[in-house]
């Protein structure tokens, strides 16, 4: 959702009308300035209930006495619905935006002129409110003293001319564009009016960090939410604490990694937590595309232990989790067609690599570098393992394993059958689910029970109860209108001994870098 500004100058109600108000912030459509249409009252009314439920407020469809006060606090400037909503489908909102480079540049072009805080503290209050972001997304800042930078702060006051002007002391405070293509792309401005302060005990100041936090929110892509604890959420909700000790709430970093990419978190071969602290995926395997929130396939080469990523017609070479120079090269190099892989792994009871693709499966010597002639062949090889595979691997049990939908198949080491008494359940005996796991973008009246908890065995981690499975996408409320809103969803990577969740925070099995990969997802 780029950021276009097209508003005109409606403070937060410190002047205008109400109906101007819920225009500005996206819960009207602007009046025909041709016409002079004005709004029917029941129009009016969704839109004060649209908002009364985005703030939190009772809905009552009535300008009362709690919602004028919220209209009345400061906020910021940008719309909490996207331009158009009205006219769309009920919660379609337009895909959002993010950078495409990790590395960002900032400076400070202009600042406070009448404030208390030096040009030092407010350069290092940019700097902290930007680490709180770049601390869970693969984005790294750095500030820069030429006139070019890639997100340009400023202090300014009245029209500014970037269509949205400031208004004083009060309503609006501040406001940031989306990355885009256009030139104001992460730009972003505060009131110049206001009385910015930092750990300070003046009631009526604007804390300069909490609102630097939201609107940088903003300048990496995130749009307004309506979660209370979100720091998304648009009014100033007061200082937010230490800097060096601020912390995202779970909303917020929920809609980053559903934007820039993924964590995992790790256990050892005995099912307890390394660490509560995730690892970032672009972080951790450094390499990989901005972009990529999801491979097809990895495997640990066995001729020289490097790990290899597979994405449709690409493939990827890491050293430990460093990239090798020269990729991403094509999969033609394994004489495999284009249009991606299904699962690959090893095997150790002849030592070749299979690849999997619908019903077929190649054979490839890692050694010689070289397909086995007579391939592919039609699956399955192993008796009683499907022929279509969401993947396979090799566990430190010596034996494979086999997954496919919400079960798999075990094979022992040597054998051409699956072990008796399989398929198994993977969420049981892998993720540790007590309960089901949702891994598809289903509509939550598809649901057959929610999960009640996932844990981590053996340790005294718990991950449940997990409320926040069953958040949108969007990070808001649930309601009883939401039954067809897409959920979040889960992809697991098996990286050999682990077992990585994308998407949502639930469990890695850990045993080193040794790796394989499979997603729960549905087969187009």
């Amino acid at each position: 959702m780029p950021c276009s500004p097209t508003w005109s100058r409606a403070p937060a109600l410190k002047e205008g009308k109400p109906s101007e108000w819920l225009s500005r912030f996206g819960y009207l459509p602007p009046a025909d300035p041709a016409t002079g249409q004005l709004q029917t009252q029941e129009e009016l009314s969704k839109a004060i209930t649209a908002m009364q439920q985005f703030g939190g407020l009772e809905t009552t469809g009535i300008l009362d006495e709690a919602t004028l006060a919220l209209m009345k606090t400061p906020r910021c400037s940008l719309p909490d619905l996207p331009p158009g909503a009205q006219v769309r489908k009920k919660r379609q909102t337009p895909p959002p935006t993010k950078w495409s480079k990790r590395n960002l540049s900032w400076r400070v072009r202009t600042f406070p002129r009448d404030s208390p805080l030096g040009r030092d503290t407010v350069r290092a209050l940019m700097y902290y409110a930007l680490k709180v972001w770049s601390d869970i997304t693969p984005l790294n800042f750095h500030e820069v003293a030429g006139n070019t930078a890639d997100i340009q702060i400023d202090f300014s006051k009245a029209d500014h001319n970037d269509g949205y002007p400031f208004d004083g002391p009060g309503g609006t405070v501040a406001h940031a564009f989306f990355p885009g293509d256009h030139h104001t792309a992460g730009d972003t401005h505060f009131d110049d009016d206001e009385a910015w302060t930092f750990r300070s005990s003046d009631a009526h100041g604007m804390d300069l960090f909490a609102v630097a936090v939201h609107e940088f929110g903003h300048a990496i892509g995130l749009s307004h939410v309506a979660a209370p604890s979100s720091i998304m959420q648009p009014y100033y909700q007061g200082p937010v604490g230490d800097p060096l000790r601020y912390g995202l709430p779970y909303e917020d970093r929920v809609r980053v990694w559903q934007l820039y990419g993924k964590y995992f978190w790790r256990l050892t071969r005995d099912r307890h937590l390394v660490s509560l602290q995730p690892a970032q995926m672009h972080r951790f395997w450094r390499g990989l595309p901005l972009h990529l929130d999801s491979v097809d396939a990895v495997y640990e080469r066995t001729s020289d232990h490097k790990i290899v990523f597979f994405k449709g017609d690409r493939y990827w070479v890491f050293k430990d989790n460093n990239v090798e120079e020269g990729y991403p090269r094509p999969v033609s190099d394994f004489s495999l067609p284009p249009g991606g892989i299904d699962a690959v792994f090893s095997w150790a009871h002849n030592d070749r690599t299979y690849f999997f693709k619908d019903q077929l499966y190649w054979r490839y010597d890692d050694h010689t570098r070289r397909m086995d002639p007579g391939y592919p062949v039609q699956g399955p090889l192993w008796r009683g393992v499907p022929s279509m595979l969401d993947d396979a691997m090799r566990w430190s049990d010596g034996a494979s394993y086999f997954f496919r939908g919400q079960e798999y198949w075990k094979v022992l080491d040597g054998e051409l059958e699956a072990a008796p008494g399989y398929p198994q359940s993977t969420a049981r005996d892998w993720l540790v689910c007590d309960g089901y796991y949702f891994c598809q973008d289903e509509p939550i009246r598809k649901r057959k029970r929610p999960v009640t908890s996932v844990t981590a065995a053996g340790s005294q981690a718990s991950l449940g109860p997990t409320e926040e499975l069953q958040m949108p996408i969007d990070g808001s409320p649930l309601g009883p209108e939401d039954t067809d809103r897409p959920m979040l969803h889960c992809d697991i990577i098996i990286l050999n001994c682990d077992i990585i969740i994308l998407n949502c925070d639930i469990i890695i099995l850990n045993c080193g870098f040794t790796l394989l990969h499979f997603t729960m997802k549905k087969k187009s």
